[in-house]
């Protein structure tokens, strides 16, 4: 099946997407579509969605995977990402659960549960399968940014995507933690068991090592670290918004809300898969 590219950012959990997100939906309106999270997302589902709105060139959401086969569709598909360090994701991902999610797990239980480890890993690799999750970043992935250096790896990524076009300014970052106490709290907890925390997300950190040392240089090389310094404080100044991006970012949200989600709830996934990688009943 032949057609326009389409953009596809794996959103993995307490990366900053949600900030990624915006931006796309400021620039690509209509042309874009969050995912609901939940499941892992399919060639059937996509061709199902591309019925509904054929006019999307972005995707991103945590359903996402890169590992999955997309069949006829996947020439068609561009992929991104994002990486954080291990250690610091697993502790925004635990204070998510308790502040926004009314998880009541103490945190030495929420850690030892298989779910909660290696997330880089096993949503690039489909398993807990280093050597799979380095091959996608290096053969799938086609730019993968670090948040630890947000602003520049946003630039590495609109020019690896060839969307130069893109406004990279935004503000106050969106879905960030909100209370200060608990997240000391919780800092705590991680520092009293800090080496199984790293233990339990070993491949984690192997594989965000191995973007830090190989790949993020690389990209950096192809975009020229001169002009990326340069091209920084361009990029990041000026107005946030104006009223064409903002009425294409409520475009692309009330799509979501008032059809989108309302359909493929009446539609179901059972053409998706589990979290797991079963197919769903």
């Amino acid at each position: 099946m032949r057609g326009e590219r389409i953009i596809v950012f794996s959103h993995i959990p307490k990366t900053a997407g949600m900030t990624v997100q915006l931006l796309l939906r400021r620039h690509f309106g209509l042309r874009h579509l969050d995912l609901p999270k939940g499941f892992i997302y399919t060639e059937a589902l996509l061709k199902r969605d591309l019925r509904l709105n054929p006019l999307v060139r972005s995707l991103a959401g945590h359903s996402l995977r890169p590992f999955v086969d997309f069949g006829a569709l996947q020439d068609r598909l561009v992929w991104y990402t994002f990486l954080r360090d291990p250690v610091q994701r697993f502790i925004s991902h635990y204070q998510h659960a308790v502040e926004k999610e009314g998880v009541q797990t103490p945190f030495d239980v929420w850690l030892r549960a298989p779910a909660n480890s290696n997330w880089h890993v096993r949503m690039l690799a489909g398993r807990e399968d280093l050597e799979r999750a380095k091959e996608v970043l290096s053969q799938t992935v086609t730019c993968v940014g670090l948040m630890e250096r947000f602003n520049e790896s946003l630039l590495l990524i609109r020019h690896s995507l060839g969307i130069p076009e893109l406004k990279l300014s935004y503000g106050v970052p969106r879905n960030t933690a909100r209370r200060s106490d608990l997240r000391q709290r919780i800092r705590n907890e991680c520092d009293r068991h800090r080496a199984e925390v790293m233990e339990r997300n070993a491949l984690d950190g192997a594989l965000y090592d191995y973007a830090v040392e190989v790949l993020y240089p690389a990209q950096v090389e192809r975009y020229g670290r001169q002009r990326l310094d340069e091209d920084l404080e361009r990029a990041f100044s000026g107005r946030v918004s104006t009223v064409p991006s903002a009425i294409r970012y409520w475009q692309s949200a009330l799509f979501r809300k008032m059809f989108f989600l309302p359909i493929t709830k009446v539609l179901g996934r059972r053409s998706g898969l589990a979290l797991d990688g079963t197919p769903l009943s």
